[in-house]
């Protein structure tokens, strides 16, 4: 009899513990949460006060917007607040965007929104998964030198096609529904501007390949300052070890 009370004395003593460790543990996961969203916040706002640093080139007829460190926020972001924190960012970001420049038409946004997103998921996939560069031993240069060498082959050619795809669809956009003449990307009079769109889409393939060597190397810089804060951010990246 005394066996059987003791024996359900320790059940309800584990039984107890292990409310107790689960509460702590709801706990811990909460404060961690919140600190995420506190966090996704301030990268979400250096986003896009980065993203009003644009660089205008023209190319026959428009003046291509180039936005750079808006990226970089976002890679940066990945190994602190994870994958889908930092999307929300990618989806948020062109918005709040249009919000401050008006300049720019809703449609650009939306391929923006892709763009981004498309950048920060391949991001995860090849230099997380793929090329496991959070779990590289960084005391071995050769092995880490050639792997970040070959992730950044993947990585800045992917989306200098996908982000100069993006630019044409939302040219092709304008065109076709007749809304270039309210978008900065051309600028002049309205014959002005008819001719600018015509010159762009009459020269459709050099143009496009002007515009994806130019991003080609937006990517290229975004990927190398990137990995010069690399080492720094590996203290931190949530991705660390999981494979």
């Amino acid at each position: 009899m005394e066996n059987q009370v003791l024996e359900e004395k320790k059940s309800t003593s584990k039984l107890k513990n292990k409310f107790f460790k689960f509460k702590r543990k709801e706990k811990i996961e909460t404060k961690d949460q919140i600190f995420k969203i506190v966090l996704t916040g301030l990268l979400l706002g250096l986003s896009v006060a980065f993203s009003l640093i644009e660089l205008k080139i023209p190319i026959m007829g428009a003046s291509i917007p180039l936005r750079i460190f808006d990226a970089l926020i976002m890679a940066i972001a990945i190994p602190i607040i994870g994958l889908w924190y930092t999307v929300s960012i990618a989806i948020i970001e062109p918005w709040l965007h249009f919000a401050i420049d008006s300049d720019h038409p809703p449609i650009q946004m939306f391929f923006d929104n892709i763009a981004n997103v498309v950048f920060v998921i391949s991001f995860v996939l090849v230099f997380y998964k793929l090329f496991k560069l959070n779990q590289v031993d960084t005391t071995n240069k050769k092995t880490f030198i050639a792997k970040n060498t070959f992730a950044g082959l993947v990585l800045v050619p992917l989306n200098a096609i996908v982000s100069s795809l993006m630019f044409v669809f939302t040219m092709l956009v304008l065109l076709n529904t007749g809304s270039a003449e309210h978008v900065d990307v051309f600028h002049g009079d309205h014959e002005g501007i008819f001719d600018g769109v015509t010159a762009f889409f009459e020269n459709a393939s050099a143009i496009f390949f002007i515009l994806l060597a130019i991003e080609v190397a937006r990517f290229l810089l975004i990927y190398v300052l990137f990995a010069l804060v690399q080492k720094r951010l590996s203290q931190l990246n949530r991705f660390q070890n999981n494979n």
